[in-house]
């Protein structure tokens, strides 16, 4: 496939992908590789899809376990010590309220897996290679939510270990003891199980650098090609980009019309961001909302809509947010339902373990609020909300 490299536009070709702009390192007029093609919208949500359907059926089996064999595997909350009580509904409501929270946290975190590599293979179109930033997940305080959640309901299980061993331990009939060995059983498999899977899957999608273009399966599309752009490739650190798509690079009256001219226009900015900025970077880091930062280009007002690759990727991004509005908002009449149960509970009959499991769940109803609200408002979903356009993908399905 030799060919002299150039920046001139794409063809008319058939046999190219619709959004594909040849930049920096493309050869005019050929064929997209299968990588470039698997970095378009529509190929990322499916694969955001498998991704999140695969935690979600996790979450589901758990929540049906927790509905269906509650009084087999949870604790009645009912003992004479006040202290234990207390510690037994707080334990309690994190078991119930950590399958939505989950499930919210999956979508979310879907949609930054789109974004990034979205924008990672149209900037490696270019010949620019995007060093996404390593933090350590332990630094996201939504990460650190999530196991604060996880630990929680473990610590619920460690109490109905201590009650069922007490059981098993001290003389009782066969009976009493093969259904406290059963109870064991089921919370192990109704939580703790489903629960390290999600986990598993969660910080296997969280490292979004895992799941990129191997050097040699991009050398493999096409030698000749790697060759040429991988001698003369650039590197960009993520926190340039960042901080550059919150800067105005696109004057007012200027129209881009596609989004690589877009992705130029930033990266051209990113340059001249001082390195100081990530020197100075704080302990905690909201990374999961502030990597939603490719939204500012893909949905900015100055692109043109009718740019096949705009259209496609507003079109995937107006799906996902409706998908995760809809996944939200069933997570917080969840977090509603339990929350006015403890508070009934509460009113007719105040305890302090009531008013820890009343705390526990308008929190979690609380978390999602936010976490999504803030999410969504990085992803300048309020762009993309117009209704002719959503009759026009009605009636395009």
């Amino acid at each position: 496939m030799g060919g002299k490299f150039t920046r001139s536009q794409q063809g008319e070709s058939s046999d190219e992908s619709p959004c594909r702009t040849p930049a920096y390192g493309t050869v005019q007029g050929r064929k997209a590789h299968d990588w470039e093609v698997a970095g378009e919208a529509w190929p990322l949500m499916w694969s955001a899809c498998i991704s999140v359907g695969k935690q979600l059926g996790v979450l589901a089996v758990m929540m049906y376990q927790i509905q269906a064999n509650d009084s087999h595997f949870m604790l009645g909350c009912t003992s004479e010590m006040e202290a234990r009580n207390i510690l037994c509904v707080w334990t309690k409501t994190f078991v119930r309220c950590f399958p939505p929270f989950a499930i919210t946290v999956s979508m979310l975190l879907a949609g930054r897996a789109i974004l990034f590599k979205h924008v990672w293979t149209r900037y490696l179109r270019m010949g620019v290679i995007v060093d996404f930033d390593n933090i350590a997940a332990y630094r996201d305080p939504v990460l650190f939510l999530t196991l604060f959640a996880f630990f929680n309901g473990c610590a619920h299980f460690i109490l109905v270990a201590v009650d069922h061993l007490h059981l098993l331990w001290r003389e009782g009939s066969l009976a009493e003891k093969q259904d406290a060995y059963e109870d064991m059983q089921k919370a192990v498999e109704g939580f703790v199980i489903p629960s390290l899977l999600f986990l598993v899957f969660f910080y296997n999608e969280y490292d979004v650098e895992a799941h990129l273009l191997p050097i040699n399966k991009y050398v493999e599309s096409d030698p000749e090609e790697a060759r040429l752009v991988l001698g003369h490739a650039e590197c960009i650190e993520e926190y340039r980009l960042h901080t550059a798509s919150h800067q105005v690079w696109v004057s007012p009256e200027r129209r881009v019309n596609t989004v690589d001219e877009g992705l130029q226009l930033c990266l051209a900015r990113a340059w001249k961001v001082d390195r100081e900025q990530q020197d100075s970077s704080p302990f905690w880091q909201w990374r999961l909302w502030e990597s939603f930062w490719p939204s500012r280009i893909l949905c900015h007002d100055q692109l043109n809509v009718q740019s096949p690759c705009v259209a496609h990727f507003r079109s995937v991004w107006r799906w996902y947010s409706l998908a995760t509005v809809l996944v939200t908002l069933a997570a917080l009449g969840y977090f509603i339902v339990l929350s006015t149960t403890a508070f009934t509970t509460v009113r007719y009959g105040t305890t302090w373990a009531n008013l820890a499991g009343l705390l526990v769940a308008v929190s979690h109803a609380i978390g999602v609020i936010v976490l999504t609200t803030k999410t969504l408002k990085s992803s300048h979903v309020e762009k993309l909300v117009d209704l002719r356009a959503w009759r026009e993908e009605l009636r395009c399905w």
